[in-house]
């Protein structure tokens, strides 16, 4: 499903491709997701649940929130993860998803950008009067680097996607350590 996904969008999705994709009879795929919609929205459920995986994988793994446990809580950093959030950028630039797909892709991305303030509240050591202009300023620039690792055409190496997150967070600690002196 993800494949088809990234190949021509929810457009090319149809119950028919999926079953044959997926080695099923229609009437089998049916038991499980009965319309078009729940096979979407499970979809979703899916690609929500991996990257939520990826982002508890890191905070075990640091610790604390910094520009390393953003990059490996965040970002693509291996071909799986590149495929899975291809698959999701499909999805949440997609028109015509249920409202539960749409409320859950908008508090996946409210959740991202949460996490990106939280990085800049525990790098910093307290919590700058604009942290919501810095989140949003970090959130836009995990998701610029997001798509740019999973262009197809001419894709930004991952290594060099973390270099420059590194950095962003360096500017931005930076930049709301001089205003509060």
């Amino acid at each position: 499903m993800l494949a088809q996904l990234r190949e021509g969008g929810t457009e090319v999705v149809t119950m028919r491709r999926v079953a044959v994709a997926a080695g099923l009879s229609l009437g089998a795929l049916r038991e499980n997701w009965p319309t078009r919609e729940a096979l979407l929205d499970s979809t979703v459920r899916y690609v929500i649940s991996q990257r939520e995986d990826r982002f508890r994988t890191a905070l075990f793994a640091r610790r604390i929130r910094d520009a390393t446990f953003l990059s490996r809580g965040l970002l693509p950093l291996d071909r799986d993860a590149i495929l899975l959030d291809r698959g999701y950028a499909v999805l949440d630039r997609s028109p015509g998803q249920s409202a539960w797909s749409m409320r859950a892709l908008g508090l996946q991305r409210r959740g991202r950008r949460m996490q990106c303030g939280g990085t800049v509240v525990e790098t910093l050591g307290r919590e700058p009067e604009d942290i919501d202009v810095l989140a949003a300023w970090l959130h836009a620039t995990v998701e610029g680097l997001t798509d740019d690792i999973c262009r197809l055409d001419q894709p930004m190496p991952p290594s060099q996607a973390v270099f420059l997150l590194h950095e962003t967070v360096e500017l931005l600690v930076g930049r709301a350590g001089r205003r509060a002196s």
